[in-house]
């Protein structure tokens, strides 16, 4: 038999219940939606709540959720909402009745479609203005058209453009709901480009709400209307998402810049819509800032399905190039998995202390490329004294998009087009020198240091001191996050095997290696001196 229950209906029209069939608990239910008993749309019973399985409905697998389309909020004053399976027609659980009609719309939805409109119409004319428009062109401000109209109609009250109300719930048939979270005192907005499809679009936000990024930053889409402009049509089907459209006239960078200088957090980040942030990126993130006040720049470990890396970070090549040292790296490749400075980032997934960026000017004008542009900013950054860091505890995921051109994470400064251009003479003007580290120093222990350990507080002063510090446990080095997070190396498999395997291939680098008191000393100090003999050896007994 059938069990469950429409829990809620909300007054801006979000539809929530669960159900399921005890006998049968693997197989999800189709459920269709009905207002005054006409059908308006389909969901089915397949999302996880955390409260079905503490009650035991299987294993917490059978909510749904659906949001009513806009033209039944905006046509009626009292709605009755139904939920019935597909197959059976059994009711589930009692109807609920609900005020909704312009004034529910008008407090919940309007403010933030005012300036939606007035974007649109903008880029509408800047589209008619057009002699020759290519196929693309066409069918972007025929969507255009059709969106700024239905968000008119809605202003005034109206019922929505029968287009439009067809082009979202076709958007809904192969998108699931979402709802963002809206913090009261974010930490950091997130900015989203949406050169994608909506499929990856929605994806890159559902992985935010996953990672509970939403729950400390506003998310921001930024749009171009690149890709036809369906991503205008997101926000019906993601509440809570702040959605901008880049008027023609202005430029994606001035939009970027724009964002920034509303953002209500002390950090700004800009994703790429490919991005799949891993639970607690956003906590590395705002971590690392807060850990390092010089620092104006931090960027992610983003990694590949295949298991190898996609970005590191951005430094010099000794012929002057640009280039990312850990780029096809084995993802877990122990030398690009601690915290570094680096020269800069592509546009792939960049946060900057909005103040600091504020104060350089934002991302400058007139670049067509938000690769060249991004690392142009790290550079003046750098140029103010300030640090970029490469945080690889700050972990995406990088989900390739065929509808969409994919960027290239290192800008190519050897083209003659003007962005390679104007790139390369920055890098003339205002690169940072080159800087080899002081030293490469090894300290061995028998164990991970604790966070009050001296042997820490001394890796930490190698530091300050310019070296490059590895740290070689002889026993487990699980939980190493605590020292990689410092800007540490930590040896370890799958790179090497063990410390002999380590001394083996690096040993001629060293210059100073420290054996701690918990190590086995004398046998580490026979193998150091064979296998790195030019290393300085501070051994205790």
């Amino acid at each position: 038999m059938l069990q469950g229950n429409l829990d809620r209906v909300t007054r801006d029209g979000w539809v929530s219940g669960w159900c399921w069939y005890p006998d049968t608990p693997d197989e999800p239910v189709d459920l269709v939606i009905l207002v005054d008993d006409e059908p308006v749309g389909g969901t089915r019973a397949a999302e996880f709540r955390a409260d079905l399985r503490e009650a035991g409905i299987g294993e917490g697998n059978h909510g749904f959720s659906f949001a009513l389309p806009w033209s039944s909020l905006a046509e009626k004053g009292v709605l009755r909402v139904t939920v019935r399976e597909r197959g059976t027609a059994s009711v589930l659980g009692d109807p609920i009745l609900i005020r909704a009609g312009r004034l529910a719309v008008v407090e919940e939805r309007i403010q933030d479609l005012e300036l939606q409109i007035r974007l649109l119409r903008g880029q509408i004319e800047e589209l008619g203005r057009r002699q020759q428009a290519s196929g693309q062109d066409r069918a972007a401000r025929e969507l255009f058209v059709t969106v700024a109209a239905f968000f008119q109609a809605l202003g005034q009250g109206k019922a929505p453009d029968d287009g439009l109300k067809a082009a979202v719930d076709g958007l809904a048939a192969r998108l699931a709901p979402l709802v963002l979270a809206v913090p009261e005192a974010p930490l950091a907005t997130l900015c989203i480009d949406a050169g994608a499809s909506a499929e990856t679009i929605h994806g890159c936000l559902a992985a935010l709400h996953e990672a509970a990024a939403d729950a400390r930053a506003d998310i921001v889409l930024l749009d171009d209307g690149a890709l036809g402009g369906e991503a205008a049509l997101l926000p019906a089907l993601v509440r809570n998402l702040q959605y901008r459209r880049v008027a023609a006239a202005d430029g994606r960078m001035a939009a970027r810049n724009a964002v920034a200088a509303s953002a209500r957090g002390a950090v700004v980040a800009y994703l790429a819509p490919q991005i799949r942030v891993a639970p607690g990126w956003l906590d590395e993130i705002i971590a690392t800032f807060d850990d390092v006040p010089e620092a104006a720049v931090v960027g992610a470990k983003i990694v590949r399905d295949d298991g190898r890396l996609h970005h590191a970070g951005i430094v010099f090549g000794a012929d002057g190039s640009l280039r990312d040292p850990g780029r096809l790296a084995a993802a877990d490749d122990c030398e690009h998995d601690f915290l570094r400075p680096v020269h800069g980032f592509g546009d792939v997934a960049v946060a900057l202390r909005r103040d600091m960026m504020l104060q350089a000017g934002g991302f400058a004008p007139g670049f067509a490329d938000a690769t060249h542009a991004t690392m142009d900013l790290c550079l003046r950054l750098q140029g103010r004294g300030r640090q970029v860091l490469y945080q690889p505890l700050a972990v995406a995921a990088w989900a390739p998009d065929e509808a969409a051109p994919e960027p290239a994470p290192v800008p190519d400064i050897g083209l003659q087009d003007e962005d390679a251009r104007r790139l390369r003479q920055r890098c003339l003007l205002s690169a940072p020198p080159q800087s080899e580290p002081a030293g490469h120093a090894l300290v061995i222990d028998s164990a991970l240091p604790r966070p009050d350990d001296a042997t820490l507080a001394q890796m930490l002063a190698l530091r300050q001191l310019g070296y490059r510090v590895s740290f070689a446990a002889t026993g487990e080095a699980k939980d190493s996050e605590l020292l990689r997070r410092r800007g540490i190396e930590v040896v370890r498999p799958p790179r090497y095997a063990s410390l002999e395997q380590y001394l083996a291939a690096c040993g001629g680098d060293l210059d100073l290696v420290q054996i701690c008191p918990g190590a086995d000393v004398a046998p580490l100090a026979d193998r150091v001196a064979e296998l790195a003999p030019q290393a300085k050896r501070v051994l205790h007994a």
